[in-house]
């Protein structure tokens, strides 16, 4: 995972953290941004379950999925899991302070 996770998958996190808040519209504009970003129909379908196709952007959706959750345990497992794909723990603070603004916008209006 880079520093500064890259647009397709800040797209990806917020398709995931989109999905679980069930307004239509939300959901529609994270998905035209997704769309912007080039993914295929079926990356997009597998973020908005919450997953990713890749190792990497896995372990940075579920942690970003984490943070949504806000449970300790489930937080502390993320981490451990994205652990063993390289990231540092700057890399892995990056993608929470993203899930974390993704969040934030979405409780205003998904931009």
């Amino acid at each position: 995972m880079p520093v500064n996770p890259g647009r397709r998958i800040r797209r990806q996190i917020g398709l995931a953290l989109a999905s679980e808040c069930g307004c239509d519209r939300t959901i529609r504009n994270a998905v035209t941004a997704a769309r912007q970003a080039g993914p295929s129909r079926a990356e997009i379908d597998r973020a908005r379950a919450g997953s990713s196709f890749g190792a990497r952007e896995r372990a940075a959706v579920a942690l970003a999925c984490a943070v949504r959750a806000g449970s300790p345990a489930e937080l502390h497992n993320a981490r451990q899991s994205a652990l063993a794909y390289g990231p540092s723990r700057q890399d892995m603070a990056q993608v929470k302070r993203f899930g974390r603004r993704t969040l934030e916008s979405a409780k205003r209006g998904f931009d």
